[in-house]
């Protein structure tokens, strides 16, 4: 697996500060609730990708991003749904709606599946933020975990904010 160093930080980083990044890039590669994690890894390199498309800036740059129809510049292995989830939650996030949330549901995208992928997508951009800032290069994602989904829903889950049914 990859880890994530900060030996060659401009400045001394707090070991438990590397240890948390290092155990969020192995959560980032195991299996978690609705995805494998050769998912959770292709969600957090498409979370890398997302800034650099053409779609979402033209989004960002409209009065309104539903305006706006194209296709995603995605690597090309997530579903359409997923990777407008990322993307969106990357470059636009202050103008996501509840409509938007309930569309991505209607058209087959699980709500728990997106409550995990929004999970991978902040560790990734936490992760991330914080290497840009101490002027380094992102960390190379992990390598994927073998293992299956457990496909449960946790009983403590309860519908509430971010418009998750």
């Amino acid at each position: 697996m990859s880890a994530v160093s900060y030996d060659n930080a401009p400045f001394p980083v707090r070991e438990a500060l590397s240890a948390a990044h290092n155990r969020v890039w192995r959560h980032i590669s195991e299996p978690g609730t609705w995805f494998t994690g050769k998912n959770r890894v292709a969600i957090a390199n498409e979370t890398r990708n997302a800034p650099g498309c053409a779609l979402c800036a033209k989004r960002k740059e409209a009065l309104s991003p539903y305006q706006v129809d194209g296709a995603h510049d995605d690597l090309g292995a997530l579903s359409p749904g997923l990777v407008e989830t990322i993307h969106r939650i990357v470059t636009d996030p202050a103008r996501l709606k509840q409509d938007w949330v309930e569309g991505l549901i209607d058209a087959g995208l699980g709500d728990g599946e997106y409550v995990e992928a929004v999970g991978v997508v902040c560790m990734t951009v936490s992760v991330d933020t914080f290497n840009s800032a101490a002027g380094l290069e992102p960390p190379p994602l992990p390598d994927p975990m073998a293992g299956e989904p457990t496909r449960s829903r946790p009983p403590e889950a309860k519908p509430g904010d971010a418009w998750v049914p």
